[in-house]
């Protein structure tokens, strides 16, 4: 796992692996706040599983100009350092569509393009939805699901559990999401491990994986997948 050097950062920003996250306080940040007010569903910041799992990604990239979403994106980080670094061609969903000129506001900071339609390697674009009504269709349609502190309510699991269930029905690859430990997300681990593991080339996983910098912080990703487990400084996780 690397120590990225953020000595290079500009201000009000925290940055991984070359890609810049505008913090809070920073003045278009703050402006777009004054603007448009609060964020219903909390895609109001970097949330630190965001850096953790943009550092997993980092060290097991995903295949060239893959398609991707990011489920629940809030401010996109995941999404914005897919597209930036591995040309991924990203839709980003959240239920807030209030969250969309400050994914916009990250995406131009590190020169990405946001679209209304995705046509190259590189872009980005913003699509409102909830998680129940994204289709197996729309799911199957991506190499990768991405997701960071989405499991934060006790009814997310299950639909969460659905969730990935049409995706991997759709034919997608993996799903990987990023949490601190919150009690739904070991109950969407624990019915992914009972129901999804070893059944139809499906593996189920469970890390542990700590960053360093821009802040140091340990998180755990539930990865379910049709690929080899990953392998590397992540450790399998034991709650509890």
């Amino acid at each position: 796992m690397t120590r990225p050097d953020t000595a290079t950062a500009p201000a009000n920003t925290q940055t991984l692996h070359g890609v810049h996250a505008l913090r809070t306080s920073h003045a278009g940040v703050r402006r777009l706040k004054r603007q448009l007010g609060g964020h219903s569903a909390h895609g109001n910041k970097v949330w630190r599983s965001s850096l953790v799992m943009m550092d997993y990604l980092n060290d097991n990239p995903l295949p060239d100009a893959s398609r991707v979403m990011d489920l629940g994106c809030g401010w996109g980080f995941g999404g914005i350092f897919l597209a930036k670094r591995q040309r991924a061609m990203v839709t980003a969903v959240d239920i807030d569509p209030s969250v969309e000129p400050f994914l916009q506001l990250q995406a131009a900071s590190n020169g990405i393009d946001t679209v209304t339609a995705l046509t190259a390697p590189g872009q980005l674009c913003f699509q409102p939805g909830r998680f129940e009504k994204l289709s197996k269709q729309q799911l199957g349609s991506q190499h990768t699901l991405i997701g960071a502190d989405i499991c934060f309510w006790d009814e997310l699991a299950e639909l969460l559990f659905k969730l990935i269930r049409r995706a991997l029905q759709g034919g997608c690859q993996q799903v990987i999401i990023a949490d601190p430990g919150r009690p739904p997300f070991w109950a969407l681990a624990d019915h992914c491990m009972a129901a999804l593991d070893g059944r139809r080339g499906i593996e189920v996983e469970v890390l542990t994986r700590r960053i360093y910098a821009p802040l140091k912080t340990e998180k755990y990703l539930l990865r379910v997948a049709r690929s080899a487990p990953s392998t590397g400084s992540d450790r399998p996780a034991h709650p509890g």
